[in-house]
């Protein structure tokens, strides 16, 4: 399932449920949360993001982003369902997250919008949050087209 994409994956499983009983993975295509509700592809429905969190904890389920993600006001621990994320555009709108979790959705990333949004690392003494620039934002996303 590693070299498959979200497309393919739900076309699996849609035709064959053996697929979703092997891979537990829920494949969201162009995501955005917007203060708490969020509206996602496969039931054509408005879930808030704790009931996405509530749904992936419960079923065992990891999430698989793919196309647009956008995030405000989200817990941390909601990167932590995150299977796999192949974003290739990302709106955060205040938002904070380490610089573990920004990488882990920023892989394949082209877009990249940040209102009022924080990325922090950790001090080499691992106790105080540094925020990073601007400059480090950009090199730890060489493939990025667009930032603003």
């Amino acid at each position: 399932m590693k070299q498959c994409s979200g497309i393919v994956y739900e076309k699996l499983i849609r035709t064959c449920k053996y697929f979703y009983s092997v891979e537990r993975f829920l494949a969201i295509k162009d995501y955005t949360d917007d203060e708490g509700l969020g509206y996602f592809y496969p039931w054509g429905k408005q879930y808030s993001t704790l009931l996405l969190e509530k749904m992936a904890k419960e079923n065992n389920q990891k999430i698989w982003f793919t196309g647009k993600l956008g995030l405000s006001y989200v817990d941390n621990e909601f990167i932590d369902y995150i299977w796999r994320c192949d974003i290739t555009e990302l709106f955060l709108d205040r938002h904070e997250l380490y610089t573990t979790e920004f990488s882990k959705i920023t892989k394949n990333l082209k877009r990249l919008n940040m209102t009022k949004a924080r990325i922090y690392f950790l001090s080499k003494d691992g106790v105080h949050l540094i925020r990073t620039s601007e400059g480090d934002i950009l090199a730890m996303i060489t493939q990025l087209v667009e930032f603003y």
